[in-house]
């Protein structure tokens, strides 16, 4: 049994109950996942563009997850693909995901604050609130007229 991986043409042999994600890992292929195949990110999202009678279908867990994609253009999680025949999968949109600019790690300022530089600022002697605390005095207590 055999693994195709479009764009890249690449072809490899598949054990049978190994996963396409497994597959793909082994031999240095990108597809992202986060979850390592549990299913639960389905971030491993790839294209079955011919062999689709060579794998069982998604399972309850892999439809809630990818949702219509499966019915309007084959997508499945490669975590989840296990072959019974040769097939190809196309990898664009993992892709995509490759070369894509990973999020920024920068903290956000809350939204108030965004413009603002910092000497601008509230400070916090002029907060919106400002609460007395509780006197220590003692009261003598009002006497019995």
């Amino acid at each position: 049994m055999k693994v195709k991986f479009l764009p890249s043409e690449k072809e490899f042999e598949i054990a049978p109950n190994e996963s396409v994600l497994e597959l793909a890992k082994k031999n240095g292929i990108f597809i992202k996942s986060i979850c390592g195949g549990l299913p639960s990110c389905s971030e491993c999202r790839v294209k079955v563009v011919a062999g689709e009678n060579n794998i069982l279908p998604p399972s309850f867990k892999e439809k809630s997850l990818i949702g219509s994609a499966y019915f309007i253009d084959h997508s499945r999680l490669s975590c989840q693909i296990k072959c019974m025949g040769d097939i190809t999968v196309d990898l664009a949109e993992q892709v995509i995901k490759e070369h894509a600019q990973p999020a920024s790690k920068k903290p956000r300022m809350p939204m108030r604050y965004k413009n603002r530089d910092k000497d601008q600022q509230r400070p916090a002697s002029t907060a919106r609130h400002q609460f007395k605390p509780p006197s220590t005095e003692k009261k003598d207590p009002p006497e019995d007229t």
